[in-house]
C-alpha cells in the first residue's frame, strides 16, 4: 500500500530553508536524511506479451525534514529519475513525478516505454540504467537525492505510434523546398530522405524560410503523407519539431531559410528541424 509522510515544520521555514527573523523568533532549518532507495528486482522482465504486468517495484525511506519550529505540516514531494548515465546528465533522461508517495510500482508497458522512446535504447538488448529518488520541498526547496541503483532491461520493439512508408521511401515537398509543390522543379533524389530504418528517416536539405511543406510516399500523390497536426496542440503549424500526423495539415518550415536538418520519427511519433 502506498503511504506519504508529512513534516512538521513551519510554512515560512519551506520557502526560506535558512534562517529569518519573524516577530523576534529566529526560524532555521536544521536539514534532513538523503532518502534510502531500494528496488524489488536489479533484472527488469520486459515482454509485449506480458505488458500490463508488474515490472519492479521502487520504495524509499522518508527525509525528515528538521526545523527548530514545528506545528505547520507539509508534504515532500519526490521525482524518480531514470538515465542512461549514471551521473544523471544525459539529454533523454526521464524525470517523474510521483507526489508524496514513497512508493512506486511500474507496469512493464510504463517502463518499456521510458527505456525505448525516452532513453531511445536498442530493442532486444539488455541494456544497464541508472535510478535515483530526488526529495524536495514546496517550491524545490531542499533537495535530497537518495542513492543510486543499477537496474537492467531488454526494452521491447512495440508497433510505431505512426504507421511508416511501406515502400521506405520518403520525400519532403512544397515551396519550404528549391522544388516547390508537384510537379516539382528538381530531381526527386534531392528531395528524399534517407531510410535509417524501416520507422527513422532523416535528411539535409535547403529550405525556403516560413514555407509551407509536406512529407509524402510518393512525389505527386497525396494518399499517403505526413505533417503536423490541424488544430492547435503540440504539432500545430509554426512548430519546428513535435508530434508528426497523418494526413494533417501543411507544416511550415522555420523563419531564416538555410540548411537544416529533418528528422521523421515514425516509430515515437515525432519530427524535428535543426539548423546545421
Amino acid at each position: 500500500m502506498k503511504k506519504s509522510f508529512k513534516v512538521l515544520l513551519s510554512l515560512a521555514a519551506v520557502f526560506l530553508l535558512g534562517s529569518c527573523e519573524k516577530e523576534g523568533y529566529r526560524v532555521i532549518y536544521e536539514g534532513g536524511t538523503n532518502p534510502v532507495l531500494s528496488t524489488s528486482a536489479t533484472t527488469i522482465p520486459l515482454s509485449f506479451a506480458t505488458q500490463n504486468n508488474p515490472a519492479f517495484t521502487l520504495r524509499w525511506t522518508n527525509p525528515e525534514y528538521k526545523f527548530n519550529t514545528g506545528a505547520n505540516s507539509i508534504d515532500v514531494n519526490y521525482n524518480i529519475l531514470v538515465d542512461k548515465s549514471s551521473s544523471f546528465n544525459s539529454p533523454d533522461m526521464k524525470v517523474l513525478s510521483v507526489g508524496t508517495d514513497v512508493e512506486k510500482i511500474f507496469k512493464q508497458s510504463e517502463f518499456n516505454d521510458i527505456l525505448l522512446n525516452q532513453l531511445q535504447l536498442p530493442t532486444g538488448v539488455s541494456s544497464t540504467v541508472y535510478i535515483r529518488v530526488d526529495a524536495f520541498l514546496t517550491g524545490g526547496a531542499g533537495l535530497l537525492s537518495s542513492n543510486v541503483i543499477q537496474v537492467s532491461a531488454a526494452p521491447y520493439a512495440i508497433p510505431p505510434k505512426i504507421t511508416p512508408p511501406a515502400s521506405g521511401n520518403l520525400y519532403i515537398v512544397g515551396d519550404a523546398t528549391l522544388g516547390g509543390w508537384p510537379p516539382v522543379s528538381v530531381d526527386e533524389s534531392t528531395l528524399k530522405f534517407t531510410m535509417v530504418s524501416p520507422t527513422y528517416f532523416e535528411t539535409t536539405i535547403q529550405l525556403n524560410g516560413d514555407k509551407e511543406y509536406k512529407f509524402v510516399e510518393v512525389v505527386g500523390q497525396w494518399d499517403k503523407q505526413w505533417s503536423v497536426q490541424d488544430t492547435p496542440g503540440s504539432g500545430e503549424p509554426g512548430t519546428f519539431s513535435g508530434d508528426l500526423f497523418f494526413n494533417g495539415a501543411n507544416g511550415r518550415a522555420p523563419a531564416e531559410s538555410g540548411m537544416y536538418k529533418i528528422v521523421v520519427d515514425f516509430q515515437r511519433g515525432k519530427y524535428s528541424f535543426t539548423k546545421q
